[in-house]
């Protein structure tokens, strides 16, 4: 239940018009707000699931682009955490392959 909120928070956030606005002004404010929420919800003993959450199955694919700073990246993570690295994900147009000249790195 609280890895569904989670999926919310991470596919939607927990906005407002005003939160937008805010966010304009204080950077920080939403990663705040949203991880009071998150902590809040976690917390709590029984969390009822909204009619439009379901459980999902997420399958994730191994990075199979070719961005030089990813791959160097990748590399990287392998090289100095070896075993100890349980995961590392990466989001956004990169992850997708809808890679353009101004893309930045999203993990």
């Amino acid at each position: 239940m609280f890895h569904a909120k989670l999926v919310i928070f991470i596919n939607r956030g927990i906005l407002s018009k005003l939160d937008i606005l805010l966010e304009i002004v204080f950077p920080k404010y939403l990663f705040r707000k949203n991880a009071k929420k998150l902590i809040s919800i976690s917390q709590q003993k029984h969390i009822q699931e909204s009619p439009e959450v379901k459980n999902q199955t997420v399958l994730v694919t191994f990075y199979n682009g070719n961005n030089e700073f990813v791959l160097k990246m990748i590399s990287q993570l392998k090289n100095q955490l070896g075993d100890d690295l349980i995961g590392a994900y990466l989001h956004g147009s990169l992850a997708t392959q809808e890679e353009v000249k101004y893309s930045d790195f999203d993990a």
